[in-house]
């Protein structure tokens, strides 16, 4: 787990040197929103693990006369719980790259975007002495929105 987490604190930074190229280009634009929730995933595939809490930290960054933006969210999830003795633990990370586009409307600013996700999935049972672990990756596509006041 710790070479995970570097590994995840090493791409953030890569992440961020786009970003630095703006700022120094001048007239910036950029936006970082830290997300907090809970994600229920499929009971017939993570029972007992399925209700994960989780946080997003989305970024967006661009030029003042771009006509979007750059965007890059990463997404973590994790939720356990004990069955009869044994442990199930379940956690997905995901890594979002794309484009967004933000409109202003008085003080309200809605957002929409889409791009391509890179998701990590793990879970893992331990119990009497034991455990058991299986993860997988995959790509795929992303589309999102919501609304900045």
């Amino acid at each position: 787990m710790p070479r995970r987490v570097g590994c995840w604190i090493t791409l953030g930074f890569c992440l961020s040197l786009p970003w630095l190229s703006v700022v120094r280009a001048g007239n910036p634009l950029a936006d970082v929103n830290l997300v907090v929730g809970q994600k229920q995933l499929d009971s017939r595939e993570w029972e007992p693990a399925e209700e994960q809490d989780g946080f997003a930290l989305e970024s967006s960054w661009g030029g003042t006369n771009w006509p979007v933006l750059i965007a890059a969210d990463l997404t973590y999830h994790g939720g356990d719980e004990s069955v009869e003795g044994i442990k199930f633990e379940g956690e997905t990370i995901e890594l979002a790259l794309g484009v967004r586009r933000s409109f202003r409307i008085g003080r309200f600013r809605p957002y929409a975007g889409g791009g391509v996700a890179l998701i990590n999935a793990e879970v893992t049972a331990s119990g009497f002495g034991d455990s058991e672990s299986d993860d997988d990756s995959a790509t795929g596509f992303w589309v999102g929105g919501g609304l900045l006041w």
